[in-house]
């Protein structure tokens, strides 16, 4: 969750695999993402099923009241 982090981005990588040496020339363009969704349910249907982070929350949460909330 944090690759739009350009400090998180600096201190992970680094060049030819040597933590000596950090990554000096990154570039960050900010912007919007759209997403191309039906209404709000759709939305969740979509990203329950498909995103991976999402589908991790849900099987670590388990309890259905908490993952509607």
């Amino acid at each position: 969750m944090q690759w739009g982090n350009p400090d998180t981005i600096q201190k992970i990588l680094v060049y030819g695999g040597s933590n000596d040496e950090t990554l000096k020339d990154n570039h960050f363009e900010r912007g919007v993402v759209k997403i191309p969704v039906l209404s709000p349910n759709h939305y969740w249907a979509r990203t329950s099923t498909k995103s991976g982070s999402v589908i991790h929350a849900i099987q670590v949460i388990k309890e259905p009241s908490k993952i509607e909330a």
